[in-house]
């Protein structure tokens, strides 16, 4: 007796085709979840780069020039190159510029491609077929310099806008070579956090400095005059190239507060007064009695509570001093004397009293004197009240 056998595998388990058909889908379906975020991506990109190309991307925006209406403005060739010149930081240099049209164009701005530059003239009006001399500043000595790099590339641009619809503009790049004046080791002086105290003397901070040219003398002036900056030339100092600059700031003029100024120094050869070159001082002067904490921060609470903490005095030097008053600027806070510290430091209790809604501020002022000068430190005192605690409801 025949009996009919399935032809194959699929026809006696209709299962396992289906099984099949779902493991030859499911390859496609994971490169589809690949390929869709791809697509979406890859739009929303072009889209933003769309974006910002219309709007313009920078701090400077400027317009697109028309290619069928080009300005009839020009500079020589010669007046973009300045040549090979030292480092300075006021160097000048003028741009005579000729409109070659035939009616009158005005220039709205002037837009530099650096902050290094500065142009004199805001706005400029050149008749027809006339030349206009417009003066450019240019900070030579913002560039960086690579080791033992003796001359570096100057290239920036000056663009001028000219008034239309649409604006139009036109594009000189101005460049030339700069010549390194100094080595300055350290490049910036710093004053380390606690070596300037009020009423005592400061101490000094010596540079390096060595010429890249032969020197009949180096000159250094302060600017702001704040402390003194006096050259010494080196030991070695064979081939006159070779100072030390010795910077002290000048305790007389510098009140409490961050210490900021420059230290010019200015080369002499036997022919000329060399660029001004600068570079920068920078410290804090403290006060001599310091309080600890600075700040006392109670932080939130109801009207009516009450909250302390402790401040100490202390002398930054370890000179002794005395407490003459303690004065608060609201009768909500009270102080109180303690026993001194163990290095002999006062020590007050402030208490707060909670009375006013919302951000509160005051401050105790503290009247100490040391070696016959008076000294008032200052403690500010913040809280924040509230009428209820957080969380709570009102009955």
């Amino acid at each position: 007796m025949n009996t009919q056998q399935p032809n194959s595998t699929e026809e006696s388990h209709p299962d396992l085709s289906v099984r099949t058909i779902d493991s030859k889908v499911r390859p496609i379906k994971r490169m589809l979840f690949v390929i869709i975020p791809i697509i979406f991506i890859a739009l929303g990109v072009y889209w933003l780069a769309t974006f910002f190309s219309s709007q313009g991307a920078g701090v400077e925006s400027l317009p697109v020039m028309e290619k069928s209406e080009p300005l009839p403005l020009s500079v020589p060739t010669e007046n973009l190159d300045f040549g090979e010149v030292w480092e300075d930081e006021s160097f000048v240099w003028n741009l005579p510029i000729t409109n070659r049209g035939s009616e009158e164009l005005k220039i709205q701005q002037f837009v530099p491609s650096c902050g290094c530059i500065a142009i004199e003239s805001k706005s400029l009006e050149i008749p027809s077929q006339a030349t206009r001399t417009v003066q450019v500043k240019i900070n030579l000595s913002r560039g960086k310099w690579r080791p033992d790099e003796a001359v570096r590339l100057f290239s920036e641009k000056v663009t001028a806008l000219v008034d239309g619809k649409p604006v139009r503009h036109e594009s000189w790049a101005l460049n030339g070579k700069v010549r390194k004046l100094f080595d300055v080791a350290p490049a910036l002086v710093s004053f380390e956090e606690g070596s300037l105290v009020e009423g005592h003397s400061f101490p000094s901070k010596t540079v390096e400095v060595s010429a890249y040219t032969e020197l009949t003398g180096l000159a250094a002036e302060c600017r702001p005059p704040l402390g003194t900056a006096v050259v010494v030339a080196s030991k070695n100092n064979t081939s006159n190239t070779r100072f030390s600059v010795i910077v002290t700031p000048n305790k007389a003029t510098l009140p409490v507060g961050n210490l900021e100024f420059e230290v010019v120094l200015r080369g002499h050869t036997k022919d000329a007064v060399l660029p001004p070159v600068p570079f920068m001082v920078l410290g804090k002067v403290l006060q001599e009695v310091e309080a600890v904490p600075p700040a006392i921060l109670f932080g939130h609470g109801i009207l009516g509570e009450r909250a302390e903490d402790t401040v100490v005095l202390r002398s930054r030097t370890g000179e002794a001093f005395r407490v003459l008053t303690v004065q608060s600027s609201s009768e909500s806070i009270e102080a109180e004397r303690l026993k001194d510290s163990p290095d002999s430091s006062p020590q007050f209790r402030i208490q707060q009293t909670f009375r006013g809604t919302g951000q509160q501020t005051a401050q105790m002022t503290f009247v100490a004197v040391i070696d016959g000068r008076r000294i008032s430190v200052v403690v500010p005192v913040r809280y924040y009240g509230l009428t209820q605690r957080p969380g709570e409801r009102e009955d």
